[in-house]
């Protein structure tokens, strides 16, 4: 019993140092990430469009989009993975596979490629990028 007592004394005075030592590396971790969030420069925000992009041309439908890039000319790529439903398949025409529009939302080309020599789905623009260059 007393050997037991002797554990918990020493279990007690290791648990009144360690935990002060844990408070005070929190506390310093919290006021060092407080500080380093104080930049000059505020970050950049952003406005959700409900108008972007304009509609499409009459009938088109996209399935899942895979991704959206921006080319060097301002252009802002969506790929279209084209996994449309049997229903929208009768009402409505598949959307080309690769859709281009400009700043202001206005589609400005698209293209369909030759699907049959690139694996699986569109996943994202280095897909788009290979392709095209060949």
């Amino acid at each position: 019993m007393a050997r037991l007592l002797t554990m918990c004394a020493k279990v007690t005075k290791v648990s009144l140092l360690v935990w002060p030592a844990v408070a005070a590396v929190v506390a310093l971790a919290l006021l060092g990430s407080a500080g380093l969030s104080q930049n000059k420069t505020p970050a950049p925000k952003f406005e959700v469009d409900p108008w972007w992009p304009k509609p499409l041309p009459e009938g088109w439908i996209t399935g899942r989009l895979g991704s959206v890039c921006i080319d060097s000319h301002d252009h802002i790529i969506v790929t279209n993975r084209r996994d449309i439903t049997d229903e929208e398949r009768e009402t409505s025409k598949q959307a080309a596979s690769v859709l281009l529009f400009d700043l202001a939302g206005n589609l400005v080309g698209s293209w369909d490629g030759d699907w049959d020599k690139v694996p699986g789905v569109i996943h994202g623009c280095y897909a788009i990028v290979t392709t095209i260059s060949g």
